[in-house]
């Protein structure tokens, strides 16, 4: 049998208008298209369907749902007469012995697929550090450069106040990248005028016994980046039963501190956002998720500080020890003494030091990342919120591309992207994620009923939006 007559048997024939998979459906086969055009689709025959892309004769189409064996994340429509060869999972490993020349061609193509998401990455994250550089933030020693993940040993976790961006998914093959949606840009919302402090000592009482700890104002640093300005966080380190203070010994360094922790048990929820951020009774977690040492620098989430080591020392000073030898450390305010310079500082720190010490690291960045926007939020910093949302939109999306996920994971990484785009403006993407939130099969209830409830606001943003360009 020649190749030719061989691929008859995976061959199938669709009229214009004839659908291929459906989105939410199990994606039984895979295709190869050898003639015509096929439209892919989100939300197909609702008023708001948007076309993702259109693909002509040598593209292949739904192989990563099929070898993932999760649910089409959209509809596949033959837009004129298509020849297709299906490959099903009852052929796959024939078609593989029977094609391989065609099977190097796909390969090739997932490998392109890979080589074009790292480096839409690499371009984002050096254009980052270039802007940084070029103001003269603390970042600049990062340009042109991204570093070999060194993981630390494995630490047992302690639960996390704010759980939603937590992932630890396993390395694996990218999901293609998708085409650029088309974007619906609501008006502009007003920027809040940010009141600027002066950075000076102030004094706030902390408890009802009276007692107080003088807290430093958060203002400019070289580790800041541009636009970073001066504030005054809520910061109640004397708030009777919610905070311990213990002592903690640096991985990297040994010197001996004291750091405040969560009595995790006495936290009471108040209200979730529509994001899905926790508000808690009189104490906001944020403030305390990140360890800094005031000897080195070193900086990392609580429940992964203690997985950094002394081999890895030479490594994070390259990366902060510039800013020990101008005195940081000395800023930096330790348990009870704990201040807003600090907590900015340990997450700024905490991000140049997470490529050395953490295993998929772009999680940690964004998760960072995620939180510095929710802090600025507290700051009524609107155009700093937006800075850091937009880089922690750039890592999680390089993590739900690049990572294999479980359905629970992809569903929490869709909500929380489909949550940036919206708070970025774009409206398309925002209800594209959402939606693959809500659709998830295997994921959490909460998480898909609060997906429901921000899609339909979504949709009505868009509906509108449109009325008014009618």
């Amino acid at each position: 049998m020649n190749d030719t007559d061989s691929l008859l048997q995976y061959s199938k024939q669709y009229p214009a208008g004839a659908i291929l998979l459906r989105e939410g459906e199990a994606a039984r086969d895979m295709f190869i298209l050898l003639q015509g055009s096929i439209g892919v689709y989100k939300d197909y025959g609702d008023a708001g369907q948007v076309q993702l892309n259109v693909y002509e004769a040598g593209s292949f189409l739904g192989e990563m749902d099929f070898f993932l064996d999760e649910p089409s994340k959209a509809t596949v429509v033959a837009l004129t007469h298509c020849i297709v060869l299906a490959i099903g999972r009852q052929n796959i490993y024939s078609f593989f012995a029977d094609q391989p020349g065609m099977t190097f061609t796909f390969i090739q193509n997932l490998c392109r697929r890979l080589a074009k998401t790292n480096e839409n990455y690499r371009m984002l994250y050096e254009r980052y550090v270039a802007e940084v550089a070029a103001a003269g933030g603390g970042l600049a020693q990062e340009a042109g450069k991204i570093n070999q993940t060194v993981p630390g040993p494995a630490v047992q976790p302690m639960p996390d106040p704010n759980p939603l961006p937590e992932m630890q998914p396993e390395p694996a093959p990218l999901q293609p990248a998708s085409a650029p949606l088309p974007e619906l840009r609501p008006e502009p919302r007003p920027v809040a005028e940010k009141k600027e402090l002066t950075p000076v000592t102030e004094t706030k009482p902390m408890s009802a016994a009276g007692s107080e700890v003088a807290q430093q104002v958060s203002a400019p640093s070289s580790l800041f980046p541009p636009g970073h300005g001066s504030y005054l966080l809520p910061i109640d380190n004397k708030k009777e039963g919610l905070l311990f203070e213990r002592e903690t010994i640096c991985p990297v360094c040994g010197h001996k501190f004291n750091t405040l922790s969560l009595f995790m048990s006495k936290l009471r929820l108040e209200r979730n956002d529509m994001d899905m951020r926790p508000r808690y009774k009189d104490i906001e977690p944020m403030y305390y998720d990140v360890i800094t040492c005031p000897a080195c620098c070193y900086s990392a989430f609580a429940d992964s500080f203690a997985g950094a080591n002394k081999r890895q020392a030479e490594q994070i000073a390259a990366k902060v020890g510039a800013f020990c030898q101008e005195g940081l450390g000395l800023a930096i305010k330790t348990g009870y003494d704990r201040d807003t310079f600090t907590v900015f500082a340990g997450y700024y720190l905490a991000l140049l030091c997470a490529p050395v010490v953490a295993g998929d690291y772009q999680l940690t960045t964004a998760k960072l990342w995620l939180r510095l926007a929710r802090i600025y939020e507290d700051c009524g910093d609107e155009k700093m919120k937006q800075y850091a949302n937009q880089m922690a939109l750039t890592d999680y999306t390089y993590a739900y591309e690049g990572l294999r996920l479980s359905e629970k994971q992809s569903q929490q990484l869709c909500f929380v992207i489909g949550d940036l785009h919206y708070k970025m403006g774009n409206l398309e993407n925002a209800r594209t994620f959402l939606h693959y939130a809500k659709m998830n099969k295997g994921g959490s209830q909460a998480v898909k009923r609060q997906a429901d409830t921000y899609l339909y606001e979504v949709r009505e943003e868009i509906k509108s939006l449109r009325r008014g360009q009618e």
